[in-house]
């Protein structure tokens, strides 16, 4: 039992000192946060950015959280488009008819606002796929939108 509990202790010892390393860490909370809003749990983008701020430097934390946020949600945003894109528009169809004219001209300012605001991010993601908005301008939209708030709580998050 002795041995089983000084392997453990060697082992999470070696892990421990993985995340030594700035890149190592980055990499692993670009990971994390992709996962996380990729699977839509919500209200995680906040404290990630926060956490990644207190372990990362903020120059780093920012553009790791971000970036991961923008993956998250972009893969979500193709597996709605191309994976669901046929029960999306038949449920939305009558609907989104009508805001089609609006989206083909302000969808990038619209998700770039709702982004800011706080619009749950599954709502905001869905309903660009089952719009016109093209792949490009909704992941840039998408990172304008979050920076603020990722940019905020990094910052705090690196002054502890």
């Amino acid at each position: 039992m002795a041995e089983f509990g000084f392997a453990l202790l060697g082992s999470v010892t070696s892990a421990a000192a993985m995340f030594d390393n700035q890149i190592v860490l980055a990499i692993f909370l670009f990971a994390a946060t992709t996962g996380v809003i990729g699977m839509c749990i919500p209200g995680m983008l906040l404290p990630l950015s926060f956490s990644a701020g207190m372990l990362l430097d903020n120059w780093l934390a920012v553009p790791v959280v971000a970036l991961g946020a923008v993956a998250g949600s972009h893969l979500l945003f193709l597996a709605a488009r191309y994976g669901m894109g046929d029960a999306l528009e038949a449920r939305l169809a009558g609907r989104m008819e009508r805001f089609a004219p609006h989206l083909e001209r302000h969808g990038f300012a619209y998700v770039a606002l709702l982004r800011v605001i706080g619009t749950p991010h599954f709502l905001v993601t869905l309903a660009s796929a089952a719009g016109p908005l093209n792949q490009r301008s909704f992941a840039l939209a998408t990172l304008l939108g979050f920076l603020p708030a990722i940019a905020l709580t990094a910052g705090a998050g690196s002054a502890f």
